[in-house]
């Protein structure tokens, strides 16, 4: 019910390309943030790393010899960083690798026209599994550009002390909000549920949406317990596909 991300971060002129690919599930999101300042962007990155809790990360130079993102990384999170080379992380690079994989003739149909980091990152990422996993990607149908403004801003103590996933004592999901609130019986809903918690929504309609389906179920209880007994046959079909198209 976790998901379990590769993660790319491009850096320049104060500016962050971060992409984020789950290759079991297809899941892949990307995004950028644009800051004054250095601490800014630090700042960030950790809200985004500590949301994501990414597996590995692949760096490109300009980051890699930022110690102290370095540092927030690999101490701080425990996570592999590892150093990549700036030709894969080139926009047209990027561009090219973006548009051959979801097959479109322009970034706009994936809404990342001129969000040259975010594609540089979403990029150099596709070209990184092409090195490593010499096989095609072909399960991968879908990539997210999202902004980060669209939920609501938890920093890492904040997200420890309010226990969203893990407790602070033991670290197990078991007595934290999520622990108490998952009642999934599908892997694919345990993901999207944990989703939900770790990134609280902003947007009025997204959130109206949301509503509007728990209020369906709501207002249909006698259905549930037939719907919860089809759902038990739905397997994880997210990872069953990752796994057909590894072979």
């Amino acid at each position: 019910k976790k998901n379990n991300y590769l993660m790319a971060l491009f850096l320049e002129n104060n500016t962050l390309g971060l992409a984020s690919l789950d290759v079991s599930t297809g899941d892949f999101y990307v995004t950028q943030i644009a800051a004054k300042t250095r601490e800014q962007w630090l700042s960030q990155l950790s809200d985004e790393i500590g949301r994501l809790l990414p597996a590995e990360v692949i760096l490109n130079p300009a980051l890699f010899k930022d110690t102290q993102a370095l540092a927030l990384i690999e101490n701080s999170f425990g996570i592999l960083a590892s150093l990549y080379p700036e030709k894969y992380f080139s926009v047209k690079n990027g561009s090219k690798r973006i548009t051959d994989q979801f097959q479109v003739f322009a970034l706009g149909a994936l809404d990342l026209e001129r969000r040259d980091h975010a594609i540089a990152a979403a990029g150099a990422l596709l070209l990184y599994l092409d090195e490593t996993q010499k096989r095609a990607l072909t399960h991968i149908k879908t990539i997210r550009y999202y902004n980060s403004k669209d939920y609501m801003v938890l920093d890492l103590s904040t997200r420890r002390n309010l226990e969203l996933t893990q407790t602070l004592r033991t670290l197990e999901k078991k007595g934290s909000l999520l622990g108490v609130l998952d009642k999934t019986i599908t892997a694919m809903g345990g993901r999207t549920l944990r989703r939900w918690v770790e990134a609280p929504l902003l947007n009025r309609d997204a959130i109206l949406e949301r509503q509007g389906g728990v209020s369906t179920f709501y207002h249909n209880a006698a259905h549930l317990p037939s719907f919860k007994t089809i759902m038990t046959k739905v397997y994880d079909l997210e990872r069953l596909c990752g796994k057909l198209a590894f072979g």
